[in-house]
């Protein structure tokens, strides 16, 4: 962890990744599976992936989401993938959803507050 108790910076393998996480129950499980990989900053030439975990809120996560987003095959039928352009979605009713946006490098999860899944499988 960095700057704050919620804000991480990592280096995986090479990729920069610059991690906000608003959900509480997720920061002990985030800094156990990561914190490893923690830096205080970014080296030149470094353009990090941005992340957002936030607690899902449905007015919020409205404004993300698109009518005209393709369903995919997904993994199972408890996970549910969607696509439009450059950004995914993957709806898992356990913990909650992402939007991955591969073009701008960024990704946005939102965690049900009542998740019936285990934080550390969460973050897995």
């Amino acid at each position: 962890m960095n700057d704050s108790l919620n804000h991480m910076r990592l280096l995986l393998h090479g990729l920069g990744v610059d991690l906000a996480c608003e959900s509480r129950g997720l920061l002990a499980p985030l800094s156990d599976a990561l914190g490893e990989f923690g830096v205080e900053s970014f080296e030149a030439g470094v353009a990090p992936i941005h992340g957002a975990i936030r607690p899902y809120q449905q007015h919020e996560v409205l404004r993300y989401l698109s009518n005209s987003a393709v369903r995919l095959n997904g993994p199972n039928e408890l996970v549910e993938i969607y696509q439009q352009d450059e950004r995914f979605w993957m709806i898992d009713d356990r913990w909650g959803l992402c939007e991955l946006n591969v073009l701008k490098g960024n990704f946005r999860s939102w965690v049900l507050e009542t998740a019936p899944a285990d934080a550390n499988w969460i973050v897995e």
